[in-house]
C-alpha cells in the first residue's frame, strides 16, 4: 500500500508540474520522463504485491498499471529518452508474456471481464509503442517484429483506434524514409499502412481516418514513383486512378500524376504539359499549390533526355533549360494570366513568375521571340492597376537581363542586346532606384555605341539623373560617342568630367579614353586624353601612373601630329615643351627626395628614359629652332640643358653631351637676346639681359671644362670658338644695357684672345657703340673707356692684314682716331699713318678697293685743325709747336693722298700751314 500511495503521489505531482510554466522548470522535459517512470515502478511493485497475496482486484490494478506504463512510455518517446523507455518496457513485458489465466473454476465478474478486454487493447498498444521506440532507435527489424504482434479485430469498432495507431506508425516510418529519398524502404512501409485499410470496413472509417487514407495513398504512390521501375510506376498509376475515382479532382492527385509522367521513359513532354495546364487552370492557387506548380514547371524546363546508361530521367536534371523550356514558358505565361486578376494580393507570386520567366529566357538566348513575349507580359502586368514589381524582384529581374545583355555583347549580337536593354527599362521596374537605373542606362549606351547608334545612346544619357550623368563611367561612354560623331567639344567636356569625377577608377577610365582614341586613329583626342592623365597625376602624385612612360607617350603623339601637319606648329611645340619640362621637374623632385637612379631597382630603365627625353628635346629644338618663338626656344633649351646636366650628374658617358650642352646654352642666349631687344618693358628687358649673362657665364664654364678634359673633337672646337665669340658679343650688349661697366675689361680681354683674332671685326661696331654710350653717360668715369681703343686698334690691324672691307676699315679708323685724339695722341697718329698707308696701296692698286676720299678728307681736315689748335695753344704756353708740327705734317700727308680736285685739299692745307708758320715767325 505504501508503494501504491507513493507512486500515485509522484504521478499526480508530475501531472501538476507539467501544467505550470515556471522559469524554474526549464529542465522539466528531461525531468518528467524520470518522474513518470519512477511512479510506474512504484505502482508496478504494488501490483506485484497484490498478485502475490491473491487480491481479487489485481486485474483492475493491472489495467491501471498498464495505462500508467503506456502514458510514461509515450512521454519518454516524445522526450527521446529511449533508454529509459526500454527499461520501462522490460517491466511491462513481464506482465504481458507471463500473464496467467485464472483457474477454470474461477468465475469472472463483469469488472474482471471488462478489465481483461481492456488488457488486450493495452497489450496491442504496448506492441505499437515498442515498434515506435524501435523506429526511433533505427531498428527496422524490431519494428517489423512488434508490428506483427499487434492483434486487429475488424469486427470490433473500439479497436479501430489501434488500426489508426498502426497506420500512423507505419506512415511516419515510410514518410521519414520518403523524405530521405529512400524510396524502396518508404514504399515497403507505406504499403503496410495502405494494406491496413483493406482489412477495415470502409463504412467504419471516420472522416479523419479517411483523410489519413488519402494521405497514405498519395505518399505510397510518390514512393512508387521514386522507385521508378516499370512495376512500381504501373502500381502508382493505378493508385492515382483510384484516387481520382474516389475523391474526384484534387490538386495533390494531379501533382502526383505529373511526377508519375515525369518518371516514365520516354518522357512525354506534351502529356506532362497538358496535365500541368489542367492544374494551373483549375487549382485554387494557394501559396503551397503555387510552390508545387512552380516546382513542376521547373522540372519541365530543365528536363534533358537521359544519357546512355542512366537509370531514369530524374538523375540528369540540371539547372539549364532543356528542349521543352518553351513549354515551361507557356505554363508560366498561363499561370501569370490566372494571377493577374488577383493583383495586388498575388503580387508576390507574380514577381516569382516574372523572375523565373526572365531567367529561363536569359538562358536560351537563341530563341529570338523571348524579348517580344516578355515585353507583352510586362505590359499585361503594368496594365493591371499600374502594377510595379517590388525592389527585390526588380533587382533580380534586371540582374538577369544584365547578364543576358552581356552574353549577347560577347557574341557581338548588338541588335538583340538592344532589345533586352529596352526590357530592363520597362515601367514595371520603376522601383529599381536611381543608381540601378543609371547602371542599366549605361548598359543601353554601351550597346548603342557598339551598334553605332549614337542618337540612341544620347537618348539613354538624357534619361539619367544628374548623379548618373556625372558618373565616371557615363562620362567615358559620352567620350566614346564624341569619338564616333567627331564632336571635339563633347569629347573635351567628357574628358573633363572623367577627370573631375571623384572616383577611384578615374585613372583607369582616362586610360580607357586614350585607348579608344588610339584605336580609331584620332591622334588629337589621344593626345588630349593623355594630357588629362598627366593633369590627373599632377593632382594625385601618389597614383600608379609611371610619369616618364606617360610623358613619352604624349611626346610621341605630339611629334606624330607635327610630322603630319595635323597640329598648329606653335601649339604643338608648346605642348611638347611642357612634356620635357615636366620630365625635368619629375627628376629634380626625385633628387630632392633623395631618390637617385642608382638607388632604384630599375635604374637602367630610368636612365634610358632620361637619355630618350634629353635626345628628343635637343633634336626637336634644333629641328624647329628657326620656326618657333624665341621664348619657346629658350624654354626648350632650358629643359634640354637640365636633362643633359642630369645625365652628366649620373655619370653618363659624355659621348657628345658637352657639345650639345654648349649649343643649348648658345641658342638659349640667342633667344634671350632677341626677347630682350624686342621687349618694351624696361624692367623685363633688363631681367632678360641678366638671364643672358647667366647663360654666357655657364657657357664659358662648360667650355673651359671641355677644353681641360679634352671632351671636344677638333672639328667641333672651331665651331664652338665661333659661338664663344658670339657669346662675347652678346655679353658686351648685355653689359651695355645693364651698365655693368666693371665687367667690361674682362669681356674685352676675352675679345683680344688669339682664338678670336679673325673675328674681331664682327664686334667693332658694338664696341664703338659702347664707347659712345659710355662717353655720353654721366654715371661713368674715364677708366671704363681705357681698353676700348686697344681693342679697336687690334680689330683694325687684323682687318688690314686680312684685306677686309676698306670702307668699314676707314670708318673704324676714323672712329678710333676720334676717340683717341685727345686721350691718346700716339694712337691717333698711328691711325693717320695707317690710313695713309692703306690709301697709298690703293693708289698703287695693290688692293682692289680705293680708300674712301671723304674719310681721307675728314681725317686730314680734322688732324690739321687739331694741329692748328695745338699751335695756338703752344703760342700761349710757350711750348708744343713741335707736336703741332707733327700733326700738321700728318694732315698734309693724308691730304696728298686725296686725288680729287687735282690736290686742291693738299694745296689749301699747305697754304694755311705756311701762313700759320709765317705768323708765328713774325710774332
Amino acid at each position: 500500500m505504501d508503494f501504491d500511495r507513493l507512486g500515485t503521489q509522484i504521478w499526480n505531482a508530475a501531472i501538476h508540474l507539467s501544467g505550470q510554466s515556471s522559469p524554474m522548470l526549464k529542465t522539466w522535459p528531461q525531468l518528467e520522463p524520470q518522474l513518470r517512470v519512477l511512479a510506474f515502478f512504484l505502482l508496478d511493485a504494488a501490483q506485484r504485491c497484490y498478485v502475490k497475496h491473491g487480491n481479487k482486484k489485481s486485474s483492475q490494478n493491472l489495467v491501471r498499471v498498464f495505462k500508467t506504463a503506456m502514458k510514461a512510455a509515450r512521454i519518454c518517446i516524445n522526450a527521446n529518452a529511449l533508454d529509459l523507455c526500454t527499461r520501462l518496457f522490460e517491466k511491462v513485458a513481464d506482465h504481458v508474456e507471463h500473464k496467467q489465466d485464472p483457474p477454470p473454476e474461477h468465475k469472472k465478474d463483469k469488472q474482471e471481464s471488462e478489465a481483461d478486454e481492456m488488457l488486450k487493447e493495452l497489450t496491442a498498444d504496448y506492441y505499437l509503442l515498442r515498434a515506435t521506440a524501435s523506429w526511433k532507435q533505427d531498428k527496422p527489424d524490431s519494428v517489423t517484429f512488434w508490428l506483427a504482434r499487434v492483434l486487429l479485430l475488424p469486427n470490433r469498432a473500439d479497436l479501430l483506434r489501434l488500426a489508426e495507431k498502426k497506420v500512423d506508425l507505419t506512415y511516419e516510418v515510410g514518410k521519414a524514409a520518403l523524405k530521405k529519398k529512400h524510396f524502396d524502404i518508404a514504399a515497403r512501409w507505406l504499403e503496410q499502412s495502405y494494406s491496413i485499410f483493406d482489412d477495415i470496413d470502409q463504412e467504419m472509417l471516420s472522416s479523419d481516418f479517411c483523410d489519413l487514407r488519402l494521405v497514405v495513398t498519395l505518399d505510397f504512390a510518390r514512393a512508387l514513383v521514386g522507385v521508378g521501375d516499370a512495376a512500381s510506376l504501373n502500381k502508382a498509376s493505378n493508385l492515382i486512378v483510384l484516387l481520382d475515382q474516389e475523391y474526384g479532382y484534387k490538386t495533390e492527385v494531379y501533382l502526383l500524376k505529373l511526377d508519375a509522367i515525369y518518371a516514365q521513359e520516354p518522357f512525354q513532354a506534351d502529356e506532362f504539359h497538358g496535365a500541368l495546364t489542367r492544374i494551373i487552370r483549375t487549382a485554387i492557387l494557394s501559396e503551397g499549390t503555387f510552390r508545387s506548380i512552380m516546382y513542376q514547371i521547373q522540372k519541365l524546363n530543365t528536363y534533358h533526355p537521359p544519357k546512355e546508361g542512366s537509370l531514369n530521367s530524374a538523375n540528369i536534371v540540371n539547372s539549364n533549360p532543356g528542349p521543352h523550356s518553351y513549354l515551361a514558358c507557356q505554363s508560366l505565361d498561363l499561370l501569370l494570366s490566372r494571377l493577374l486578376p488577383e493583383l495586388p494580393a498575388a503580387l508576390n507570386m507574380v514577381e516569382k513568375i516574372v523572375v523565373t520567366r526572365i531567367w529561363i529566357s536569359s538562358l536560351s538566348l537563341q530563341v529570338h521571340d523571348h524579348p517580344s513575349r516578355l515585353e507583352a507580359l510586362f505590359e499585361d502586368i503594368a496594365n493591371t492597376n499600374g502594377t510595379k514589381l517590388g525592389l527585390e524582384a526588380t533587382h533580380a529581374s534586371q540582374s538577369l537581363i544584365w547578364k543576358a545583355v552581356t552574353s549577347l555583347q560577347q557574341v557581338k549580337n548588338e541588335l538583340e542586346a538592344a532589345r533586352w536593354c529596352a526590357l530592363a527599362n520597362h515601367a514595371i521596374f520603376a522601383s529599381s532606384g536611381e543608381m540601378n537605373k543609371s547602371k542599366l542606362l549605361r548598359k543601353m549606351m554601351t550597346v548603342a555605341i557598339a551598334k553605332g547608334d549614337a542618337a540612341y545612346a544620347r537618348k539613354a544619357y538624357y534619361q539619367m539623373s544628374e548623379v548618373g550623368k556625372a558618373s565616371v563611367m557615363t562620362r567615358y561612354l559620352m567620350f566614346k560617342i564624341a569619338l564616333q560623331e567627331g564632336d571635339a567639344q563633347l569629347a573635351e567636356e567628357s574628358l573633363e568630367g572623367v577627370l573631375k569625377a571623384s572616383s577611384k577608377e578615374t585613372e583607369k577610365y582616362l586610360f580607357a579614353c586614350a585607348l579608344e582614341a588610339q584605336q580609331i586613329g584620332d591622334k588629337r583626342q589621344f593626345l588630349a586624353t593623355m594630357n588629362k592623365v598627366l593633369e590627373y597625376h599632377e593632382r594625385n602624385p601618389s597614383s600608379d601612373v609611371r610619369l616618364p612612360v606617360l610623358l613619352r607617350c604624349i611626346a610621341g603623339a605630339i611629334t606624330a601630329e607635327l610630322n603630319t601637319n595635323d597640329m598648329p606648329l606653335e601649339a604643338g611645340l608648346t605642348e611638347l615643351c611642357k612634356v620635357f619640362e615636366a620630365e625635368t621637374e619629375h627628376h629634380f623632385a626625385a633628387m630632392r627626395h633623395g631618390s637617385t637612379f642608382k638607388d632604384g631597382n630599375d635604374s637602367d630603365s630610368r636612365l634610358a628614359e632620361l637619355r630618350w627625353f634629353s635626345c628628343h628635346s635637343y633634336n626637336t629644338a634644333l629641328k624647329y629652332c628657326s620656326d618657333m618663338h624665341p621664348e619657346l626656344l629658350m624654354r626648350f633649351m632650358t629643359a634640354s640643358v637640365s636633362l643633359i646636366d642630369l645625365l652628366r650628374n649620373e655619370g653618363e658617358k659624355d659621348d657628345g653631351l658637352i657639345s650639345r650642352l654648349l649649343l643649348c646654352r648658345f641658342l638659349a642666349t640667342s633667344s634671350l637676346i632677341v626677347l630682350a631687344r624686342s621687349e618694351d618693358h624696361i624692367e623685363r628687358a633688363l631681367q632678360l639681359y641678366m638671364d643672358v649673362r647667366r647663360q654666357i657665364e655657364a657657357f664659358h664654364h662648360s667650355y673651359q671644362e671641355a677644353i681641360q678634359r679634352n671632351l671636344l673633337q677638333p672639328d667641333v672646337i672651331s665651331d664652338v670658338e665661333i659661338k664663344e665669340f658670339e657669346m662675347i658679343q652678346f655679353d658686351l650688349e648685355a653689359l651695355m644695357r645693364l651698365e655693368q661697366w666693371n665687367d667690361l675689361d674682362k669681356t674685352l680681354t676675352m675679345c683680344l684672345d688669339a682664338r678670336h683674332s679673325d673675328r674681331l671685326e664682327r664686334a667693332a661696331d658694338l664696341i664703338l657703340h659702347i664707347h659712345t654710350y659710355i662717353a655720353n653717360s654721366c654715371h661713368t668715369n674715364q677708366r671704363h673707356q681705357e681698353k676700348i681703343p686697344t681693342v679697336m686698334e687690334k680689330i683694325i690691324n687684323t682687318c688690314w692684314r686680312n684685306n677686309k672691307d676698306i670702307t668699314r676699315l676707314a670708318r673704324w679708323i676714323r672712329c678710333l682716331f676720334q676717340m683717341t685724339i685727345t686721350t691718346d695722341p700716339v694712337m691717333s697718329l698711328r691711325c693717320l699713318d695707317q690710313a695713309h698707308a692703306i690709301a697709298n696701296k690703293a693708289a698703287m692698286q695693290q688692293i682692289p678697293e680705293p680708300y674712301p676720299v671723304e674719310e681721307l678728307e675728314w681725317l686730314a681736315t680734322t688732324a690739321f685743325n687739331h694741329a692748328v689748335d695745338l699751335w695756338f695753344a703752344s703760342a700761349d704756353e710757350g711750348d708744343g709747336q713741335d707736336t703741332a708740327k707733327a700733326w700738321a705734317e700728318k694732315a698734309l700727308m693724308l691730304s696728298g693722298a686725296v686725288t680729287i680736285g687735282e690736290g686742291a685739299l693738299h694745296k689749301t692745307l699747305q697754304d694755311k700751314w705756311m701762313r700759320l708758320r709765317e705768323m708765328g715767325q713774325q710774332s
